[in-house]
């Protein structure tokens, strides 16, 4: 009895010390050793830079409302969001994140009348993002199990609505990111992603109701560089389609082309093209909807490549504003010749 007490004390005290250490070391997702296997290896704590951007077309879906007494309808839009991303401490089968906005822009076209009122409700957006900061429920396997916007308030009926239109327009932009993984990382085959991707819901915050069916392939390997293809296909009707009694079905349609890097276990592009109408059965076919979105996600290594680039662009504008002002001043001296030869001439 005593070797076996002082058996289980030493298990036990190998669990409490492998606990404590794991409590404060940085964690990654090692669930999958091999280098070439299709693994996301997100390291805990290390920032991650992506730009994101968003085109989307519905103009019977969107409509924006501010803080205060101010709504537009929206025919077309466009977001671009620079985030800075840090995984946080890996529990269980998810790998949460926190995304700091760097940087966000937003533009639309609204119903006529309403353009006026559309921008002002965009820099009020823009400005509550800038401030805000995002966390995202990540699966190890790439899919999004959730997002939310904090840093702002949400106060009252009408604030809460304006939060749910940002988190619907996040959720728009971070759609790229929703790349499941093969199991075990074998991507010998095609693979079907679980769940509901956000590339395929309806822009709306009623949510989206139905079946859609998105397969994953690899379609290229070029050293630790990987090329996926996505193709998703479904019907869907918005929440509020479903409460009503309407029969608004949309048949989705989607294209997706993704670079992975094996090595670093991280999504470097996507590029995804969503196409929607109605289906010929339902009750507003005739009235013209359509759906389309376009979502990008690139990975940089940093914002100074930005910092970079306007230099370069200003520096190009300098020497061209010299070029102008010296080809004036040319100008001017063969004028003042040609006037004092003039002169000269008459005399």
């Amino acid at each position: 009895m005593a070797l076996n007490r002082k058996f289980v004390s030493g298990v036990l005290s190998g669990i409490l010390v492998g606990l404590a250490g794991c409590a404060h070391a940085p964690q990654v997702n090692r669930s999958n050793p091999d280098p070439d296997a299709l693994v996301y290896r997100w390291n805990e704590g290390e920032v991650m830079h992506y730009r994101l951007q968003a085109y989307i077309k519905a103009p019977r879906v969107m409509r924006f409302y501010s803080s205060e007494n101010l709504d537009a309808r929206v025919i077309e839009m466009t977001m671009g969001l620079e985030l800075d991303c840090i995984p946080e401490a890996l529990e269980l089968r998810e790998h949460d994140w926190i995304c700091n906005v760097h940087r966000v822009q937003l533009g639309g076209q609204a119903f006529p009348g309403e353009q006026s009122k559309l921008d002002e409700i965009f820099v009020e957006y823009a400005g509550l993002l800038n401030d805000a900061y995002l966390q995202v429920d990540m699966r190890l396997d790439g899919r999004v199990d959730g997002i939310d916007l904090e840093g702002f308030s949400k106060d009252n009926d009408r604030e809460q609505l304006r939060y749910e239109y940002l988190r619907l327009l996040v959720s728009r932009a971070f759609s790229g990111l929703d790349l499941q993984l093969p199991a075990n990382g074998d991507g010998a085959f095609p693979w079907r992603q679980g769940g509901s991707p956000l590339a395929m819901r309806l822009p709306t915050r009623f949510g989206t109701a139905g079946g859609v069916r998105v397969t994953h392939e690899l379609m290229g390997v070029e050293g630790d560089i990987v090329s996926i293809q996505s193709v998703g296909e479904g019907t869907v009707s918005s929440g509020q389609s479903i409460d009503s009694g309407m029969n608004n079905a949309v048949m989705m349609s989607m294209i997706g082309n993704a670079t992975f890097d094996r090595a670093a276990g991280v999504l470097l592009t996507n590029e995804i093209n969503v196409q929607g109408a109605l289906n010929t059965s339902s009750s507003g076919a005739g009235d013209g909807f359509f759906l389309s979105q376009y979502l990008l996600v690139q990975k940089v290594d940093s914002w100074d490549e930005d910092v970079e680039a306007v230099e370069a662009v200003e520096a190009v504008e300098a020497v061209e504003a010299v070029e102008a002002v010296e080809a004036v001043e040319a100008v001017e001296a063969v004028e003042a010749v040609e006037a004092v030869e003039a002169v000269e001439a008459v005399e």
